[in-house]
């Protein structure tokens, strides 16, 4: 079934996509490279962290903003096709709000970290190799769910269903694989406790998407 062809801002987006994937490996070459050698490879990582890393930088604002919309848009596409819940209003409004929900989440998660980190462990060292971790598998999840969002909006050869089923794996395998790194970085960090581990999956990966799905369903009820 294909559900998608007319909506025309969702060409856009792919559009705005697609330039931003042009412009960060146009503009920001090494870094934008750095990118897949920072998932393999841990030493990568740490020097990433240490050399250019900034959440203010503008590539890492193209990709933050890149997975926010993208993964935004699997949303409401998944949402369109199994019709999980059925939304009133304009289709775009409903996308604008799930995009503002995952932007709350993702500031309540660096802000969060943050705090954690001062609470456990009196210093912010921990939390950089944190947030550049979130930022990391955001930013791989963004670009792959770029191809994905662009077959289930115009390509009718493949099942929507299987393209929705193997983006949510591939998704799961990248949210599992932050979770490791999670734990290879607290053996790294001297002074880091089970405890802290615990809270932060708790506060961090838990409670923001049963918060998130709670605001999207209460957003999406109002015209």
């Amino acid at each position: 079934m294909h559900v998608f062809f007319h909506d025309h801002w969702i060409t856009l987006l792919l559009f705005l996509f697609f330039g931003t994937i042009v412009w960060a490996r146009n503009i920001h070459y090494r870094r934008f490279i750095r990118l897949g050698r920072s998932i393999i490879n841990i030493r990568e990582f740490y020097q990433a962290v240490r050399e250019e890393y900034s959440i203010s930088n503008s590539l890492s604002i193209s990709l933050v903003a890149l997975f926010i919309l993208g993964f935004s848009l699997f949303l409401y596409q998944a949402n369109l096709y199994f019709g999980y819940y059925h939304f009133v209003g304009l289709k775009w409004v409903f996308y604008l709000k799930i995009v503002s929900v995952i932007f709350a989440v993702f500031i309540y998660k660096l802000l969060t970290i943050r705090g954690l980190s001062v609470v456990f462990l009196g210093k912010f060292s921990a939390a950089t190799d944190y947030l550049y971790n979130v930022y990391l598998t955001n930013a791989i999840s963004g670009l792959i769910l770029v191809p994905f969002t662009l077959f289930l909006a115009f390509l009718q050869i493949v099942s929507q269903r299987y393209l929705i089923q193997v983006s949510s794996v591939l998704l799961i395998l990248i949210f599992l694989f932050r979770i490791l790194r999670y734990f290879n970085i607290g053996r790294d960090e001297s002074g880091v406790s089970k405890l802290y581990f615990f809270t932060y999956l708790c506060t961090i990966e838990i409670i923001p998407v049963l918060i998130g799905v709670k605001l999207v369903l209460e957003l999406s009820a109002l015209r």
